[in-house]
């Protein structure tokens, strides 16, 4: 675990330094990485779904598991929605001249290595994958135990376009242990990883607060609210 790190840490130093358009370049050729890596996945995401049920995981985790034809047309466009989006750095977000004429200005800039924890679905991987890589910044990615045949195969595609494209492989890298020992070491990992964010339940997200001095962004429960009109029936709403 530590030497990802030192590979992520090395790697979010050149991804600094590139452009845009070349950032852009590589997220843009991952859909025709992952159709050509298309019959691989299925299969993976089969064994995946398979040992799930072996396991005797309930059956909304099973779902949740599943790449349909749907989903996987979904994960392609959210990469090309993702490359397409306005370069985030760079940008200038607030500024001032002070009296004596220096100008002082708030720039976007990348937050360095990225450390996602997640749970069961496989296009999580592509969707934060792209998110960090579009912004500068180098990712680990420690998805579920349950989905680990699916996300190898994601991340690996991913990864030889990033290679093809001038940005180092390490940029984007997976932890392949299912052991909660990897999960333990990449929370002490605050060397290497600038920011953690955990995706899941509430227990998963507390977990990871209370174990690392790095730095987490959480989201805990999500807030819904429902609003009734004036004439609806109470009882029918909440059932």
């Amino acid at each position: 675990m530590m030497e990802m790190g030192g590979r992520a840490r090395k790697a979010a130093q050149v991804l600094a330094t590139l452009s845009g358009a070349q950032r852009q370049k590589a997220l843009a050729s991952m859909p025709e990485k992952l159709l050509a890596a298309k019959e691989s996945l299925m299969a993976a995401n089969s064994r995946d779904v398979a040992a799930a049920r072996q396991s005797g995981q309930p059956e909304p985790m099973v779902k949740r598991l599943l790449i349909t034809e749907k989903i996987f047309h979904y994960m392609l466009d959210r990469l090309r929605e993702v490359a397409e989006l306005p370069d985030p750095l760079g940008r200038v977000l607030e500024g001032h001249t002070r009296p004596n004429g220096l100008r002082v200005e708030k720039i976007s800039v990348p937050l360095g290595v990225v450390g996602i924890i997640y749970e069961a679905r496989p296009n999580v991987t592509t969707d934060a994958a792209a998110v960090c890589l579009k912004s500068g910044n180098a990712v680990i990615l420690r998805g579920g135990s349950e989905s680990l045949q699916s996300n190898l195969v994601l991340a690996d595609a991913m990864s030889a376009s990033l290679q093809e494209n001038g940005v180092p492989a390490a940029a984007l890298q997976i932890v392949r242990s299912t052991g909660h020992e990897a999960v333990e070491a990449m929370l002490q990992m605050d060397q290497y990883i600038d920011v953690l964010i955990p995706r899941g339940g509430k227990g998963l997200i507390e977990a990871v607060a209370r174990g690392t001095r790095i730095p987490v962004i959480k989201h805990y429960e999500g807030i819904c609210h429902l609003y009734l009109a004036a004439d609806a029936p109470e009882s029918m709403a909440v059932k």
